[in-house]
């Protein structure tokens, strides 16, 4: 969707981004991630069978490449 929509989205996320940067916070709902289990082998028998993945925002991954240009 964020592909589909970046003409329209490009002018938002550059405000969001310039105010970020200039004031050096990172908006809190760029920082949230989703934590999914995913299973280390086939047959799960326990909890420690499972292996956490963050799942990180589009939008974060690609303010983390603008800074670390900047």
């Amino acid at each position: 969707m964020l592909r589909e929509c970046a003409e329209q989205l490009a002018d938002v996320f550059t405000d969001i981004f310039n105010i970020s940067l200039s004031s050096a916070i990172v908006p809190t709902c760029f920082k949230t991630m989703t934590i999914v289990p995913v299973p280390k082998k086939s047959t799960v028998s326990c909890l420690n069978d499972y292996r956490p993945i963050a799942l990180t925002p589009i939008v974060m991954k690609c303010f983390k490449r603008l800074i670390i240009r900047h």
